[in-house]
């Protein structure tokens, strides 16, 4: 599986540099408007067709769950992380066709202006389909040809069982970025649950371990 490879939807409009170390609190706000539109724009605009606003408007009692406290992590309850963790919500409900659907984004509690480059964002729901069907699915929602996630690998879903499998998306488009931003993607599929999370600033070897964790609050 390594050399599998999907697609990434271009972002237009993102300003995105998750390694940006600076803390001053005027550029606090700027920072964390930049990391939600980044994290909206990298994932499922290949859906775009699908009518979300149903998904909006309609939302089922999910059987996973965003407890406010999860593997170390804090429940992010400012508008725009909701607003960006509904939004990626929806649209890979509406892709996906979930049954029931949850998304939410996670702090690591850090407070300065650069707290959000560790955030976690997840969003998985309940589906129809095996377990490989829905992963792959899952993954493809991602793709539009373009730089999509690399070096995809089956990782160990650990005692949640099920499959778990990682990679990297990488974001080349974004015009003021110096460098490319790399971030690790993660998704697991286990008997009709199926998720996904994105993961700043963080190894793929980091991201899964957190992820097997995350999974034992979120199921």
């Amino acid at each position: 599986m390594a050399d599998q490879r999907l697609g990434e939807p271009e972002a237009t409009d993102a300003i995105v540099d998750f390694g940006h170390s600076e803390d001053t609190s005027r550029d606090a706000p700027r920072n964390r408007r930049a990391l939600w539109i980044s994290l909206a724009s990298v994932v499922v605009l290949g859906v775009v067709a699908v009518p979300i606003t149903l998904h909006f408007t309609h939302r089922d009692q999910a059987t996973l769950h965003t407890p406010d406290r999860l593997a170390g992590l804090t429940l992010d309850n400012a508008s725009d992380a909701k607003n960006t963790a509904d939004y990626l919500r929806s649209a890979i409900a509406a892709g996906m066709d979930l049954t029931t659907s949850v998304g939410a984004v996670y702090t690591d509690g850090a407070t300065n202006a650069t707290a959000d480059a560790h955030s976690v964002i997840f969003v998985g729901g309940t589906a129809k389909g095996s377990d490989d069907a829905l992963i792959t699915k899952i993954l493809t929602l991602m793709d539009d040809s373009t730089d999509g996630i690399t070096g995809i690998k089956t990782e160990a879903s650990g005692a949640a069982g099920g499959t778990m499998k990682c990679g990297l998306t990488t974001d080349t488009s974004t015009a003021d970025a110096g460098t490319d931003s790399e971030m690790a993607v993660c998704a697991f599929a286990d008997s009709g649950d199926v998720g996904i999370a994105l993961f700043p600033n963080r190894t793929v070897i980091d991201a899964a371990s957190l992820l097997r964790q995350m999974r034992s609050g979120i199921q």
